[in-house]
């Protein structure tokens, strides 16, 4: 059986190589008209310009893992397609 890590590995490797044209995916649904309301929703909900600092740590852990879906949003955007 194989341990966790590499399960992980193999499932991270399989995803990059389904997902080479993933930026190009990314762009054709949040640029659309109805893509730019969703990805601006999101970016409200999960806190995308808001400070993450709290004095309870575990509130600050909680918001930093809300912005970090807008921040994977952002960077696939970014990215060229590996093609």
């Amino acid at each position: 059986m194989k341990n966790i890590k590499a399960q992980r590995e193999e499932q991270r490797k399989k995803a990059e190589q389904e997902g080479e044209d993933m930026p190009d995916l990314y762009r054709a649904l949040f640029l659309s008209e109805a893509g730019k309301r969703v990805l601006k929703d999101l970016n409200i909900f999960c806190g995308g310009d808001e400070d993450s600092f709290h004095e309870n740590p575990s509130r600050s852990a909680y918001q930093q893992g809300r912005q970090s879906i807008m921040v994977h949003i952002k960077k696939v955007m970014t990215k060229q397609n590996k093609k």
